[in-house]
Parts: C-alpha cells; sequence; structure tokens
C-alpha cells in the first residue's frame, strides 16, 4: 500500500529507466505537467485501467456495439438492464437449487432394477443436497460451478457402471456431461457415501474423471 510521497518516488525511480514503464504512463494520458504522489496516484490508477478496458479496445467495443443495434439487441439491454443482465452474464453467485440442477438432467428412467435403484438414489441424493454440495455434484459432472444463463451445452446424462466391486466410485466425463453411477450397491447408505467420496477427491477435476 503506497501511502507516503516517499514510496511514490521509490516506484517511479526503480523504474525510471523501464521503456514500457513510461509507455505505460503515457498511455494513460496523465497529464505532463501533473506530478504524481500519494494523494493522486489512485486516480492514475483509474487513467491506466479506463485505458487498458476503454480506450485502447475501442474499436472492438464500437464494432460490437454496432453489432448489436443490427439485431436489435442494445436497445432492448438499454430498457431492460436487470433483466438482460441475468440472462447474458455469467454469475458464480446465482444460486443453485435442486430443482435447477435437475432441470439440466436429461431424465429417462431406466428399467434395470439395479440402475433404476441408483437412479432413484441420485436424484434423492440431489434433491437433498445443500447448495455448496449441488455446486460441487455440477462442477464434477460439468466442469461449471454454476449453470451457465442459456443453460448447459449438453443436458447431464446419467448412465451406469457394470456391478462389480471394482466399479464402487462414480466417474464423469465433464466435457459431455455425463455421470456413471455405481450398481453395485445394495444400501443407499453406501451409495451416498460413493458420492460423497467422489465430491471431495475429484470434484475439482476436468475431463474423465
Amino acid at each position: 500500500m503506497i501511502d507516503d510521497t516517499s514510496s511514490i518516488h521509490n516506484v517511479l525511480e526503480g523504474h525510471a529507466l523501464c521503456d514500457a514503464y513510461w509507455a505505460l504512463i503515457n498511455a494513460s494520458h496523465w497529464p505532463i505537467e501533473k506530478k504524481i504522489d500519494y494523494q493522486n496516484v489512485g486516480m492514475l490508477v483509474q487513467h491506466l485501467l479506463e485505458n487498458e478496458i476503454i480506450y485502447s479496445r475501442k474499436l472492438e467495443i464500437d464494432s460490437f456495439a454496432e453489432g448489436l443495434d443490427v439485431m436489435g439487441l442494445r436497445k432492448i439491454i438499454r430498457e431492460n438492464p436487470t433483466s438482460c443482465r441475468d440472462l447474458f452474464c455469467y454469475n458464480t453467485e446465482m444460486i443453485l437449487t435442486a430443482e435447477k440442477f435437475i432441470s439440466q438432467v436429461l431424465l429417462k428412467e431406466p428399467t434395470d432394477y439395479s440402475e433404476k435403484q441408483s437412479y432413484d438414489w441420485f436424484l434423492k441424493y440431489v434433491n437433498s443436497s445443500s447448495e455448496e454440495k449441488l455446486k460441487c455434484l455440477l462442477q464434477f459432472v460439468t466442469g461449471h460451478r454454476s449453470i451457465p444463463p442459456r443453460g448447459l451445452s449438453h443436458l447431464i446424462c446419467i448412465k451406469f457402471l457394470p456391478d462389480d466391486e471394482k466399479a464402487s466410485l462414480p466417474k464423469s466425463i465433464a466435457c459431455l456431461g455425463i455421470i456413471h453411477l455405481p450398481t453395485v450397491y445394495s444400501s443407499e447408505k453406501k451409495f451416498v457415501q460413493s458420492l460423497d467420496i467422489a465430491l471431495k477427491w475429484e470434484c475439482e477435476g476436468f475431463g474423465s474423471s
């Protein structure tokens, strides 16, 4: 944290011979006659950010705005900013509920007894899970911690592992949104434990888990 003039001077002197540093200062449109000190360094940072985020990308931003005009979206966004923010902007803070999670699942009830049992237990697990656990489950299956505004690119597909002791933990293919559930269990408690173990150790994996 810079809290006095000497700190500012040390920063400037330490970078005085660096061309890239002065190129950055010049790009900020900082007035050449204005001395940089601890009282206005925040303003310098604002200048730098405005240049980096807006001015250096003005051509691209203007082109994007023209594209929105062609589609008629720019007017809609201006008139309905809140609704459009929810629709178009990725929001990691959006509450994930069991209902929202299940809306992204391709629901196809199996006919095989052991598969149907795992299928039912899985849906029960989803419906009884906390928001944090649902986020971990979604990440395990899809790589996402929240559902994108337009939904997942693939509905979550439930498949089943063989009734084999070597296939006792669920597996996922995150890029395709596929979860393979174990069918080896005759106890719901052990089935739930297998899901909890997978989420604890593998929810941050991506691709084939």
